[in-house]
């Protein structure tokens, strides 16, 4: 089965990326990659004020960068572009769904909750990659409304503060909405500040790993964030070298969060940044060893054109030292070194040298280490119940025999017991024509199986972890549909079968008949 995106699809999810603008950053043609170490990882002080340089250095560019149409790096997407791929699909779909059920909304508010809770849904897995809160904010707020509507309160209110609590700051509402809806948001965005508040930390294993909530940079290595709203958040972890780490959090009087972001296969890559430049003398040699590893950086028809690497050598407890540092320009290298100050706003003084090696400007704006401005109290909050509203009525077509469409892959229950897994090739009425594999001694033979609607007990959308995005060289444990647990390395993915290294030899496995994948990372 297909689940690798065409040439054409890719295209078209450009378009989508570009329409969505958070995910701008993720598919611009020229990159800038920033990387600062530590040159004592046992320091937990020096680790932090390296993770802290790191990522004022990439704060301060931003702006500079998209004056020129380019973008940052992103750390996580280098070393597992199938997974940036399978993200991006799943943001395709989750855009198409949102669209579907907005157009719906005024006019058939019926048939518009089921594509818009599939876009909320399809949002969270591409979250890791592409966080785009504002689509997930009105899906889940227009969910949040069609449930109280339908008469279920609870889980209605529960939607439209999950809604809010994405983004606080914003109050901005679809045209979509009514004068009576938008006024329901206000009461429950009015009665949410006027809750008590929690705390909820967030902790990881190292100091210098950045920390965010619903896509609002915290700090790095461990935050505790008071006043927050009791309700549903997510949260990110980023480290170089290792896996994106997400989570959806629900936080009650008061939460913790603690995780290890999961090595990244190319590891190595980070780890001897630092022990190769600063003994090359030669400035030709170290040119061209810049020159490599940026071209290692590339990303399909992408490429980095700047490329900085920082060098943190510590003294005293750590919080102050020397930075050694490389740059590359085009073809243009520099090189120095910089006393690293205590203070942050004297750090941003001497970071714009930096910044002005790699051609780019620096606002010397103090960027903000907490970006996430939970809910202020409110007065005077009108009561949700006494705000009336128009009960949902039945759509005005028949409901949908079948919640999945043609190019999904999904895994199918049958009342009899029987459990299929294969993509969907067509749905005409009351049958689904399936794509699977045709039997256990040839994998890559596939038949179709006509299945009536009657028939099924359920369908679920495999999620990105099920679809595929892992990545060539990976050590993997691949468990099929019949129990089969294989150990080996993947060889090969064309999307719709697997080629796995196993130490009797080559296995080729169809997506089909594979039930879960899982890393065997170091």
């Amino acid at each position: 089965m297909r689940l690798w995106p065409s040439l054409h699809g890719t295209f078209r999810l450009l378009i989508v990326i570009l329409a969505v603008a958070a995910p701008v950053v993720a598919y611009a043609k020229d990159r800038t990659a920033i990387f600062v170490q530590s040159l004592e990882p046992k320091n937990p002080n020096a680790q932090k004020t390296s993770g802290e340089i790191n990522w004022l250095l990439r704060a301060l560019s931003q702006a500079s960068l998209a004056d020129k149409g380019e973008a940052l790096l992103d750390r996580g997407l280098f070393f597992s572009n199938a997974e940036a791929l399978a993200a991006g699909n799943w943001l395709r779909r989750a855009q198409i769904a949102l669209n579907e059920g907005m157009q719906n909304y005024a006019s058939d508010p019926s048939a518009a909750l089921e594509p818009l809770l599939k876009a909320s849904r399809f949002l969270e897995y591409t979250f890791a990659y592409f966080p785009v809160i504002e689509p997930m904010r009105v899906s889940r707020l227009a969910s949040g409304l069609l449930y109280w509507r339908k008469g279920e309160k609870a889980l209605g209110m529960k939607m439209m503060q999950t809604g809010i609590l994405l983004d606080p700051k914003s109050a901005d509402m679809p045209e979509a909405f009514s004068d009576a809806e938008k006024e329901m948001i206000s009461a429950v965005r009015c009665k949410l500040s006027m809750q008590r508040t929690s705390t909820l930390t967030i902790q990881a294993f190292d100091p210098r790993t950045e920390l965010y909530l619903n896509d609002k940079f915290v700090g790095l290595g461990k935050v505790d964030l008071k006043n927050l709203r009791s309700g549903e958040y997510m949260i990110k972890m980023m480290l170089d070298g290792y896996r994106h780490y997400k989570r959806k959090f629900t936080l009650g009087k008061s939460g913790r969060v603690f995780a290890r972001n999961r090595p990244g296969p190319r590891i190595h890559f980070y780890e001897e940044l630092c022990k190769k430049f600063p003994s090359i003398s030669n400035d030709e040699q170290l040119k061209d060893e810049l020159k490599a590893a940026a071209s290692t950086l590339r990303l399909k028809k992408d490429r980095v054109t700047r490329f900085l690497v920082g060098c943190f050598q510590p003294s005293g407890n750590g919080n102050v030292g020397n930075l050694k540092w490389f740059a590359l320009e085009g073809d243009k290298m520099q090189k120095g070194s910089w006393s690293v100050p205590p203070s942050t706003k004297a750090r941003i003084r001497g970071l714009s040298k930096l910044i002005s090696a790699l051609g780019l400007q620096s606002n010397n704006q103090e960027p903000s280490m907490l970006q996430y401005a939970s809910l202020a109290p409110q007065s005077d909050c009108k009561e949700p119940n006494n705000i009336e509203l128009p009960p949902l009525m039945p759509p005005k077509s028949d409901p949908p025999m079948w919640t999945v469409s043609p190019g999904d892959a999904i895994t199918l229950s049958t009342h009899h017991g029987f459990r299929l897994q294969g993509t969907v090739l067509a749905i005409d009425g009351e049958t689904l024509t399936l794509e699977v594999s045709k039997n256990k001694s040839d994998p890559t033979a596939l038949r179709q199986v006509k299945i009536q609607r009657k028939e099924v007990k359920w369908t679920f959308i495999l999620g990105p972890k099920q679809e595929g995005g892992f990545r060539i060289g990976e050590r993997l444990i691949v468990i099929s549909v019949f129990g089969l647990v294989l150990h080996g390395v993947l060889a090969a993915d064309d999307g719709e079968k697997m080629r796995l290294q196993t130490k009797h030899g080559s296995e080729v496995i169809p997506w089909s008949m594979i039930r879960r994948v899982i890393r065997r990372d170091s």
